[in-house]
């Protein structure tokens, strides 16, 4: 199963609709690559469980949601008391949630047709920066960039990010990662490419009992 990211006005008309229709007015939507899909179910207090599967070709769809808080035994809803995997033909598309935001499901056969392209390509280190930037929001980023100072991006690093439409930079200085450079981040900050300091700390944890004792004259045994 891929998962992406792709901006809602670059999907076709019908999708953005059915976004319309279950009042998701996100500037992107995460898309999950599948034949089938499960129902969500809801994620805590305060939040239902909601699909939504609709024909691609006419827009027919077909809705369902749970009870708020979750499953309740005085109102049994399928969404809260899943079956199993629901399938996803080919001309068909699901949004799904238990919460906040909603998911895309897309049968592969529909994929190239309806997405644009991942984007381009980046390096181990600009994956890591857009990871920061959508991982954190500009309190962590600091943080992040305050513990490993020779981590922060340079200001050339940013505008070649910005040129290529991985992130967006507004007039006071502001980073917002764009549904294209989401695609493009690393699976997460942690995987940061290593710094001087953590190279040496490799270095001092490869050496031997041997390589620490020899040098006061001890044989190891």
């Amino acid at each position: 199963m891929k998962r992406l990211h792709v901006s809602v006005k670059e999907l076709p008309p019908v999708i953005r609709n059915a976004l319309r229709q279950v009042g998701s007015h996100h500037a992107d939507v995460q898309v999950e690559v599948c034949k089938s899909f499960y129902a969500p179910g809801s994620y805590g207090k305060g939040y239902r469980g909601q699909v939504l599967v609709a024909n691609m070709t006419t827009g027919e769809s077909q809705y369902a949601a749970g009870s708020w808080g979750g499953s309740n035994p005085f109102a049994q809803h399928p969404v809260d008391e899943p079956s199993g995997e629901s399938p996803l033909p080919p001309g068909f598309f699901a949004l799904t949630t238990g919460g906040r935001y909603w998911t895309l499901h897309l049968n592969p056969a529909n994929v190239a047709a309806l997405l644009p392209s991942a984007g381009g390509e980046v390096t181990p280190r600009e994956a890591y920066l857009l990871a920061v930037f959508a991982k954190l929001n500009s309190a962590g980023r600091k943080d992040e960039f305050d513990r490993y100072r020779d981590s922060a991006p340079h200001s050339s690093e940013i505008a070649s990010l910005e040129s290529r439409g991985f992130i967006k930079v507004n007039r006071a200085g502001a980073i917002t990662i764009t549904a294209t450079g989401r695609n493009l981040a690393g699976s997460s900050y942690y995987d940061r490419v290593p710094r001087p300091k953590e190279l040496e700390m490799e270095k001092r944890r490869s050496i031997s009992a041997e390589d620490l004792l020899r040098p006061i004259g001890i044989k190891p045994r």
